[in-house]
């Protein structure tokens, strides 16, 4: 096992994730401490260790141990549209609920609450984008 790889790998895929040392401890049951001498090569983590800490991150033990080929693309706030985004689900709720028929109250209730959904989660990505959460 290359030490340096898997040490770069750990705190890559730990920023790339947005998580601090604490966080990744938090999830994976490992110590912060042990988090941060993995990145800074001075200690190496068993299978064991790796197995939680690809888990945490969704990852592969394959993921920490070789050379990351393509470096993936974090999506940032500011490369959000969030005027588009909204208008796509605002066409889906009105497409998704208008081509139903509410032909009894328990259809119009289920139509509905498909809406009131839709819009729960425009709410939630605007307040994303707006860097309300």
């Amino acid at each position: 096992m290359n030490l340096e790889r898997v040490s770069e790998n750990i705190k890559y895929y730990r920023e790339y994730h947005g998580l601090s040392q604490k966080d990744l401890a938090h999830y994976s049951g490992l110590h912060y401490v042990t988090i941060s001498k993995y990145e800074n090569k001075k200690m190496q983590p068993g299978l064991e260790q790796l197995q939680k800490l690809a888990e945490a991150m969704n990852l592969t033990v394959t993921d920490l141990l070789l050379e990351r080929k393509i470096k993936p693309k974090k999506i940032h706030r500011s490369m959000i549209d969030g005027n588009r985004v909204n208008n796509y689900l605002e066409q889906y709720a009105l497409s998704s609920t208008a081509s139903m028929p509410a032909n009894t109250e328990h259809e119009r209730h289920d139509r509905q609450l498909k809406y009131d959904t839709i819009h729960e989660v425009m709410n939630i990505i605007e307040d994303f984008i707006q860097g309300r959460q």
